[in-house]
């Protein structure tokens, strides 16, 4: 059976944010034997002191900070996602933000399709503003991309796919991952859930299932987003207080 890692990136004004992520992981999730949680070093110190609830029976907490590689926050972002091959011991890597809180019964396998990870797609057409990211995609992934790879803020992927995904970029730009991360000038130059995905669509695809997330075969949300809440005035008071209240309950 393969092991998971869930991996957090996330910011001091999103730790109390983190804290209720963590609370649902304890009520909710099973299957995973630690959870990581990434910030830059700067931050670490505050984050080793805000006591962080357990994540569960047999759950590792593992708090790290890294260097900033990136002037622009969002880039840095997926520079740390890319990275978390690096520090997850897992055999697949659960990705969570901090406004992502389990809200039924989970384990790795709610994510998967008969052992294998499963993606979900929506075509171009049906996305929205989130056109933005084919053509940063289609240009690290040299190929035209059927689909978007964004229809979740969740992700699963086999650490392996990641390390080749990593050997690959190598090979096919003449330059790591990270340098080309760094040559980058917009926010929205990369997507590293759709490159990611992208790379599993055209050199794993046997090894995840693509399902369409308009269609009948969308798997349930296991895992609630409350980003629109998260930027809204009220932050955390714009969650209902009985789904707030239910998650800090021993």
């Amino acid at each position: 059976m393969r092991t998971t890692s869930v991996f957090i990136r996330t910011y001091p004004k999103d730790f109390p944010w983190v804290v209720y992520a963590v609370h649902s992981m304890r009520h909710f999730l099973t299957g995973c034997f630690e959870l990581v949680i990434h910030v830059d070093e700067q931050d670490l110190p505050a984050l080793e002191v805000l006591n962080l609830p357990s994540a569960g029976a047999g759950v590792e907490v593992r708090l790290i900070g890294a260097p900033v590689h990136h002037p622009v926050a969002y880039l840095n972002q997926q520079i740390a996602k890319f990275r978390a091959l690096e520090l997850c011991r897992g055999d697949q890597i659960l990705f969570l933000d901090s406004d992502s809180w389990f809200q039924m019964p989970s384990t790795p396998a709610s994510f998967c399709d008969g052992g294998k990870p499963t993606v979900l797609f929506r075509d171009w057409n049906l996305v929205g503003n989130a056109i933005c990211w084919k053509a940063p995609t289609e240009r690290a992934i040299k190929s035209p991309v059927p689909s978007e790879f964004l229809a979740r803020v969740h992700q699963l992927f086999r650490t392996e796919t990641l390390w080749n995904l990593e050997r690959w970029f190598l090979v096919a730009h003449g330059t790591t991952l990270l340098d080309y991360i760094q040559t980058l000038k917009n926010w929205n130059d990369i997507s590293e859930f759709n490159l990611m995905s992208a790379f599993a669509w055209f050199y794993e695809r046997d090894r995840y299932v693509f399902l369409d997330a308009n269609g009948p075969d969308c798997p349930p949300l296991f895992i609630a987003h409350y980003g629109e809440q998260r930027h809204s005035p009220l932050g955390l008071e714009a969650v209902p207080l009985e789904i707030r209240e239910k998650l800090l309950l021993p």
